[in-house]
C-alpha cells in the first residue's frame, strides 16, 4: 500500500514538545491547525471555514530544527505522510485521529519573513547500519511507551533516516498584526 503524502498551510496550534530517546534520537511533536479561507457567495466577503487539527511528529534532525525554530502560533507550510489512526480508550470511548509524520516544514513566507541558518554535518558523524538498526529498535520501544501514556507515534516514521545536509533553523519576523499568529491559539 502506498503512503499518502499531504501538504498543508496553517498554524502551530500547541506548544512544541521535544524528547530524546536513550540513544539520542530527537522526537518533536505538536498540534497543527489548518483553517481554509472561503468566499461567502451571498455576501461576497471572505471568511474562515471549519478548522482541522492534526498531530505532527518530527524525527531526528528535523525534530531538532523544529524545536529550535518554531513556536505556538507560527504560520507554517507542512509536508509529510498522512496517517489516520482509530483509537479506543479503556472507558469505551473511541475516535479517529489524523496524524502527519513531517518530512519538511518551514515558515509560511506569505505571512512574514524568515532568516535561514544552514546547519552542516560531517558524514563521519552519521551512524553506520548497525547503529541505525539499533536506533530503530529503540524507537519502537519508545513508541510503545508513548502509546501506553496516551501519545501517538508511528512505526514507519521511526525507520526514516534523518534529514540530509542543509537542514535549517529560522527566526521569524511577522509583517502582520498578532491576529494571524493568534488564529490557532
Amino acid at each position: 500500500m502506498s503512503d499518502a503524502f499531504i501538504t498543508l498551510i496553517g498554524n502551530i496550534a500547541s506548544e512544541i514538545r521535544s524528547i530524546n530517546t536513550d540513544r539520542g534520537t530527537a522526537i518533536t511533536s505538536f498540534r497543527f491547525a489548518q483553517t481554509p479561507r472561503r468566499i461567502d457567495r451571498q455576501t461576497g466577503r471572505w471568511g474562515d471555514g471549519p478548522t482541522s487539527f492534526f498531530g505532527v511528529t518530527c524525527w531526528r534532525g528535523l525534530a531538532e530544527h523544529v524545536a529550535a525554530s518554531l513556536h505556538k502560533g507560527d504560520p507554517v507550510v507542512l509536508f509529510g505522510r498522512l496517517r489516520i489512526r482509530d483509537w479506543k480508550n479503556p472507558d469505551g470511548r473511541s475516535g479517529r485521529d489524523a496524524e502527519i509524520d513531517a518530512i519538511s516544514i518551514g515558515h509560511d513566507l506569505s505571512r512574514g519573513t524568515s532568516r535561514f541558518t544552514r546547519v552542516t554535518r560531517d558524514r563521519a558523524d552519521q551512524a553506520d547500519e548497525n547503529e541505525v538498526a539499533a536506533s530503530m529498535r529503540m524507537e519502537l520501544l519508545v513508541e510503545e511507551q508513548a502509546e501506553a501514556a496516551g501519545e501517538s507515534l508511528d512505526r514507519e516514521a521511526a525507520a526514516r533516516a534523518g534529514n540530509p545536509d542543509g537542514s535549517a533553523t529560522a527566526d521569524v519576523v511577522f509583517a502582520s498584526a498578532g491576529s494571524d499568529r493568534d488564529r490557532a491559539a
